[in-house]
Order: structure tokens, then C-alpha cells, then sequence
């Protein structure tokens, strides 16, 4: 498959939300997603592109030596395609650029897909957020990858 990753710029955000729209229950807003360029200090901000089409995005924050993956989604159209894989491949290059030395993040404790997702990428459970989703209650599974 043929993409590549770059920086999310404003142009990119109505592609963006509609695979965030098809992607959760509980979407971010166009104005979460517009508030991270007013974070360029500390948050990673890339999209996964073919030619015009938004294939994937993620929003991650540096905190630190960590790095924590805020956001991450593909459209339905172009999963199981390795674009998620490119992603996470980007992340973690910058995180190392930027001197983190861990990635983290939370997952719905029901999300397997994810969850199988993070683990064949090195990705371990180190804990369990109870109530973490407030507009479900539902648990979260916190993973991280510890960087060379």
C-alpha cells in the first residue's frame, strides 16, 4: 500500500472527523482536534495520506520522557492495510527524536482489536483504569512500549 505519514495541518481536519465520526461512540469535536495545533510544543500531530484522501491520523503528547497516544484511528476503508502499523512506526521515531523513552496509552478494556494491535507491537499492560471512559464507565487497559 502507498501513503505516507506527515503533519496534520488544518486543511486535513473534515477528512480526519469523518473517521473519527465512523470510528467511536463517543467522537472527538472539530474543536479538540483544532486545539492541538495550539499545542505544537508538546503534541505529535500526523495524518496518513494518499495523494488528497486522509487514510488514518493520531494525536500524541509528549509529557516528559513519555509519550502518550491520545487518539489514533483508520478508516474503515483502509484497515488491515498497514497504515496503523506506518503510524505507529512515525510515533515512535518522534518520540525518540524527542527524547522520550516510553509510549503509553489507554484502551477500552473491550477494544481486542486494538489491544492485539499494541501487543504484536511490543506494547505490554501494565494496568487497568477503573471508570476510565466517564460516558460508559468502562475500564481502560493502560499499555506501553519501552523505547531503545
Amino acid at each position: 500500500m502507498d501513503f505516507m505519514i506527515r503533519d496534520m495541518n488544518k486543511a486535513d481536519i473534515p477528512g480526519v472527523l469523518k473517521i473519527e465520526l465512523s470510528s467511536f461512540d463517543f467522537p472527538w469535536s472539530e474543536s479538540m482536534f483544532m486545539n492541538q495545533f495550539m499545542l505544537e510544543d508538546i503534541a505529535i500531530i500526523l495524518v496518513a495520506v494518499r495523494g488528497d484522501t486522509i487514510m488514518g491520523y493520531v494525536i500524541v503528547w509528549l509529557e516528559g520522557i513519555d509519550s502518550h497516544i491520545l487518539n489514533v484511528a483508520v478508516g474503515k476503508n483502509w484497515r488491515g492495510k498497514k497504515i496503523a502499523d506506518g503510524i505507529l512506526d512515525a510515533v515512535i521515531t518522534r518520540s525518540v527524536n524527542k527524547g522520550c523513552s516510553r509510549i503509553y496509552l489507554e484502551v477500552r478494556k473491550s477494544n481486542r482489536y486494538a489491544q492485539d494491535f499494541y501487543k504484536r507491537n511490543g506494547f505490554q499492560v501494565i494496568g487497568e483504569e477503573e471508570g476510565y471512559y466517564g460516558e460508559t464507565g468502562e475500564n481502560a487497559l493502560i499499555l506501553e512500549l519501552i523505547l531503545d
